[in-house]
């Protein structure tokens, strides 16, 4: 049986080890754990369509148009572009 005198010893000897072990603890490098984190990367995509084909010029012969053939025909040359515009925005809204 332990005596009261090595009870004492033993409870010395323990709080000393438990110091060791706390310094050793509070010494030691601290681990830092990795945390995943997202990175958003753009990646080029190919086209989904064909570019769509250019309007046509202004019909040649523009001198021996009178005024309303020249309206008409600036009209319709300024829809085929707004057309034109319109359809290349679609086929390559997707590409970057």
């Amino acid at each position: 049986m332990i005596d009261e005198h090595g009870a004492n010893r033993l409870v010395v000897v323990f709080a000393i080890f438990s110091a060791v072990i706390v310094l050793l603890t509070a010494c030691a490098p601290r681990t830092v754990q990795d945390r995943p984190v997202v990175v958003k990367v753009p990646v080029s995509a190919p086209c989904a369509a064909k570019r769509p084909q250019k309007p046509d010029p202004l019909p040649s012969g523009w001198d021996s148009l009178d005024t309303r053939q020249k309206a008409a025909a600036v009209g319709k040359w300024a829809l085929d572009w707004k057309g034109y515009s319109e359809q290349l925005e679609a086929a390559t809204g997707g590409c970057e």
